[in-house]
């Protein structure tokens, strides 16, 4: 591995990192932000954990199938197995099931892309998603770790 010197320099409200090919700046923003803990929902009684890769794969597969406009995917979820499942005039059906642990049976849907941005920035082998009811954003957490929260609204379910 190739050892490079960088050059930093910190001035009162910005940053420059270089290493003569590429430089990287950043700014202090100033102001008030929105406290993000408001918005995760604390009442969540419907819990699910599932294989995250296994999830990730399956909703790229059914997600091909999905309507283009909303690339919605539904998710099932019952006690033992939660199925996903896409539809589109143009495409047709898709279903895949796959085993999960879950509190209670629900069904919802989600924004493709938006799953699999939840799924792909986590590393753990498990996801546990945190829920109340269709409409109630949800909450993915990987499984024994702490450092992330991904919270998803669901689509309506027509």
């Amino acid at each position: 591995m190739e050892t490079k010197e960088i050059h930093v320099s910190i001035l009162e409200r910005e940053m420059v990192l270089s290493d003569g090919e590429i430089t990287l700046s950043g700014r202090l923003v100033e102001g008030n932000f929105p406290d993000y803990e408001q918005i995760l929902p604390t009442d969540c009684p419907i819990h699910v954990v599932a294989d995250r890769e296994v999830f990730l794969k399956a909703v790229r597969r059914v997600s091909l199938f999905s309507d283009p406009s909303t690339a919605r995917v539904q998710l099932a979820i019952d006690h033992g197995s939660m199925e996903l499942s896409a539809h589109s005039e143009e495409y047709g059906d898709a279903r895949e099931a796959m085993p999960i642990t879950s509190s209670d049976a629900i069904t919802l849907g989600f924004s493709a892309r938006y799953l699999t941005d939840a799924l792909t920035s986590m590393d753990s082998e498990q996801v546990r998603i945190e829920m109340k009811d269709p409409l109630a954003a949800a909450v993915f957490l990987p499984v024994g770790r702490s450092d992330y929260t991904h919270l998803n609204m669901p689509m309506r379910l027509q």
